[in-house]
């Protein structure tokens, strides 16, 4: 049901999915298997690790796509993220 309501999601354009649970309930798994289905060529990066706030995060999507975050202040790193 999980993967059927990521994949509704996808395909209509929502701009943000959330996928939270315990530590071993598959959330990597059906985020690979969405890939998988998807057959996604574009970019894409999976947050692991959110337990740094928001800034932490916008910094690890930004790196996670090839975008320079050394030495930019948080928001210069968001408007790179938003840019690309």
């Amino acid at each position: 049901m999980a993967l059927s309501l990521l994949e509704y999601g996808l395909v209509n354009g929502s701009a943000f999915i959330v996928i939270t649970g315990e530590p071993g309930t598959g959330k990597t798994t059906l985020l690979n298997r969405l890939l998988i289905n998807l057959a996604v060529n574009g970019p894409s990066a999976m947050l692991e690790n959110t337990h740094g706030g928001l800034a932490a995060s916008c910094r690890g999507s930004t790196a996670s796509f090839g975008l320079v975050t050394k030495g930019k202040t948080k928001w210069s790193s968001s408007m790179s993220l938003r840019d690309f």
